[in-house]
């Protein structure tokens, strides 16, 4: 399902899509930083206000009010409808519009080599049958390798490190696949001393030293590319960005 997308919004974005046709009412990803608050999301919930979404929905306030990230902290590794207790979740779903009787989470993060980098929330007013809930976990473990494939993990932090200007950005991936400064020139038509110059400008602003960084850091921004802060609509989706 994943493999012809390229961007981190399109493969989120059919993720949640395949989980409606399973009959999900509400799903949300959401993306962590370096530091562990989520730096992005993505959702569907129709009735929640921006402000919402800029506030308890993302950064720091949710890394510290959502019980979902409490539990997982404490084992990243759970995967279920147990996750986390109705109860406990129940406030957090009524800030965020979700006004069924009691609205059942399906808790699944989402592992790379290094560790929980995202975080996958489908929820429903009525239980989910087994069936279901194997499907939506074998989606999001679809969707963790397609991450893992590109190197998309836990985003940087740093305010603006993933704000490069267009053609530094182009000159940024060019190095990062292994072009030399004399080579990026020639593929750019432009002088070999601008080439070092703006180069220069990304390690600085990437915090990186060498073109092996460069890359790595690359792909862990890639998420974030083209993506505005504050909240975009696409679709039915609402696309939720920081800076930490």
């Amino acid at each position: 399902m994943l493999e012809r997308l390229e961007r981190y919004v399109d493969a989120a974005a059919a993720v949640i899509d395949g989980a409606v046709k399973l009959g999900v009412s509400h799903s949300i990803l959401f993306l962590h930083s370096e530091a562990g608050p989520p730096v992005l999301n993505i959702d569907n919930f129709r009735s929640v206000s921006d402000e919402l979404r800029m506030g308890a929905g993302i950064g720091h306030l949710a890394w510290q009010e959502n019980p979902v990230f409490a539990r997982l902290r404490a084992d990243p590794t759970v995967i279920g409808s147990e996750t986390v207790g109705i109860d406990s979740y129940l406030p957090l779903a009524r800030r965020f519009g979700c006004d069924g009787p009691a609205l059942r989470p399906l808790v699944i993060p989402l592992l790379d080599p290094t560790g929980w980098f995202a975080t996958l929330v489908h929820g429903n007013d009525e239980p989910l049958p087994l069936e279901t809930e194997r499907r939506l976990v074998m989606s999001a473990t679809e969707l963790s390798v397609w991450c893992t494939a590109r190197g998309i993990g836990r985003v940087p932090t740093s305010d603006g490190r993933g704000d490069l200007p267009a053609r530094r950005y182009r000159i940024a991936q060019l190095a990062a696949q292994g072009l030399t400064n004399a080579e990026i020139a020639q593929t750019l038509a432009i002088s070999i001393n601008t080439v070092k110059s703006r180069l220069k400008q990304v390690f600085v602003q990437l915090e990186v030293d060498n073109r092996t960084e460069l890359a790595t850091v690359l792909r862990r921004l890639a998420p974030l590319r083209d993506v505005k802060l504050g909240v975009t609509r696409v679709g039915g989706l609402s696309i939720t960005r920081i800076t930490l």
